[in-house]
């Protein structure tokens, strides 16, 4: 985004801003992972435990950490005096102290999910751990987190959310094919919609299929005018063309399964098959017409 080239071994993640990667850059994105090994080191049941992870600047962080230690030795020193076994029953045979044992325990549960994001970040390979000083939300954390945002399409600008958490609980070639069908839904766009370098968003299938059954029972006259009530319909006669506003001449529909059913990788190469529907709609917003499905392969 600055105008000076990466250096060597940096990625551009530019989806959010709206540039998605082309398909060869995702074709090494799912190679490269798909050759880690390092999944089963991170604990997702530790990563996803907490809603949130609270982070801090250099300074207060340390302050915070301080005041974390400090409140956990007098709480330890409580529920010795009070002859309990574990801050819970603290909480519960002293209330006043259930406030301090609550943000003791979130604290306690965040410092272990924040384990397993350092760990995630190392196996993705967007960490350097020589750079990093292990528990400190530094630099080095803090842009890793930022390009796996960025990367997967996440808008958090750094803070470790509970969507950011998710995704980094999923497995990495999950993360790559929903990538994938993201950049391909955005490539999917209709024909001859291109207005100032922007597009008009594909028309949703289950609209075309309202037309399908408006242009059925409307008569000539009513259609003419344009006269479909609630199904986006429009009037020949408009300045967007004898489609109207929102219908391409060719519209493509793309419908990718779940995850894993038929997606493989196998000798350096990756192979998706997919369906498609070619909705046509030559003579308007309310023809006819049967939708074609045909097999698409890709080949990343």
């Amino acid at each position: 985004m600055t105008g000076k080239p990466c250096r060597r071994g940096e990625r551009n993640y530019l989806e959010l801003y709206g540039i998605p990667p082309s398909l060869s850059v995702l074709r090494t994105r799912f190679l490269a992972d798909a050759a880690r090994t390092c999944e089963a080191s991170v604990d997702n049941a530790r990563l996803l435990a907490v809603d949130g992870i609270e982070t801090f600047g250099h300074s207060t962080e340390k302050k915070e950490a301080n005041k974390h230690r400090l409140r956990g030795l007098r709480l330890e020193a409580a529920r010795g005096k009070a002859g309990v076994a574990t801050l819970e029953e603290l909480a519960s045979a002293d209330p006043s102290y259930a406030g301090a044992v609550k943000t003791h325990l979130r604290v306690e549960a965040e410092r272990a999910a924040f384990v397993e994001v350092e760990k995630r970040l190392v196996c993705e390979g967007l960490m350097d751990p020589a750079k990093h000083k292990p528990g400190s939300y530094d630099a080095p954390m803090r842009s890793a987190v930022l390009d796996f945002q960025q990367k997967n399409g996440v808008f958090a600008q750094a803070d470790l959310t509970r969507t950011t958490l998710e995704a980094m609980g999923r497995p990495l070639l999950a993360n790559d094919f929903a990538t994938l069908r993201r950049v391909l839904a955005e490539r999917a766009r209709p024909r001859g919609q291109l207005r100032r370098g922007r597009h008009r968003h594909l028309p949703h299938v289950a609209r075309q299929a309202r037309q399908a059954a408006c242009d059925s029972q409307l008569s000539k006259r009513r259609r003419n005018r344009g006269a479909c009530a609630g199904s986006g319909g429009a009037s020949h006669g408009s300045s967007h063309g004898a489609t109207g506003p929102g219908f391409a001449e060719d519209a493509l529909a793309f419908f990718p399964p779940p995850f894993g059913e038929r997606l493989s990788l196998a000798a350096g190469r990756s192979a998706l098959s997919r369906s498609a529907a070619i909705l046509r709609a030559q003579d308007g917003p309310c023809r006819r017409d049967r939708p074609r499905r045909y097999l698409v392969r890709l080949s990343l």
